[in-house]
C-alpha cells in the first residue's frame, strides 16, 4: 500500500525581534504537520482505488478510477474488511466516489460482490453516498439503482458532486 498526503505548504515569515524578521522553515514543516492532521490520508488499495478518511475520521471514503476486475477486488476486500471490523457503537459512513468514472459506474462484476456486503451490513446502522460522474451513465446507473439491483439495509443517497455526499453524511440523521 502506498500513501499519499494532501497538505499545501505556506511559507510564513516570523518576527523575532522588532528589527529582525527571518523566514522559519520549521514554521513550514509545523504548518504542514498540522495541516496533515486536518487533511486526509490517501492511501492507495489497488489499481484504481483509494481509501481515505474524512471530518475527523467519521467517513470512510473510496474513489474508484477503473471498474476492472482487479479494482472491483479490492475495493469490496477493503470494504469487507471495513465492515468487519467496525464496532457499529456509531453509524458507519461511507463515501463512495466513482465520478472519476465517465464509463458506466456498476458492472455485473461489482453487483455481484456488491451483494456479499449486503450480507455484512444487514441489520447495521450504516449511511452511504454515491457519488458518480454527472452524464448519461449517471442516469442509467440511476434507473438499475432504483429498481433494486442492490439491496441494502444502509440508508444510500446518490449525487453528482462530492461536497453534497459529505455534507449529507455528515448531517445524516443517526450520525454522532
Amino acid at each position: 500500500m502506498t500513501y499519499a498526503l494532501k497538505f499545501t505548504i505556506a511559507s510564513r515569515i516570523i518576527r523575532i525581534s522588532d528589527d529582525m524578521m527571518l523566514p522559519i522553515f520549521i514554521a513550514t514543516v509545523l504548518e504542514g504537520i498540522a495541516i496533515m492532521s486536518l487533511s486526509s490520508l490517501i492511501q492507495t488499495i489497488g489499481n484504481g482505488v483509494t481509501r481515505e478518511l474524512l471530518s475527523d475520521n467519521k467517513i470512510i471514503a473510496y474513489t474508484l478510477t477503473s471498474t476492472s476486475r482487479s479494482a472491483v477486488d479490492a475495493w469490496i476486500e477493503a470494504l469487507l474488511q471495513e465492515v468487519t471490523n467496525w464496532s457499529y457503537d456509531r453509524p458507519l459512513r461511507l463515501l463512495i466516489d466513482q465520478s472519476p468514472l465517465a464509463e458506466v459506474p456498476i458492472t455485473p462484476y461489482m453487483k455481484f460482490r456488491l451483494a456479499e456486503l449486503a450480507k455484512l451490513t444487514k441489520g447495521k446502522p450504516s449511511h452511504t453516498a454515491v457519488v458518480f460522474h454527472d452524464g448519461f451513465f449517471w442516469q442509467i446507473a440511476m434507473t438499475l439503482l432504483h429498481s433494486g439491483i442492490i439491496r441494502t439495509d444502509a440508508q444510500v443517497n446518490y449525487f453528482t458532486y462530492r461536497e453534497n455526499a459529505i455534507a449529507w453524511l455528515c448531517n445524516s440523521p443517526s450520525a454522532s
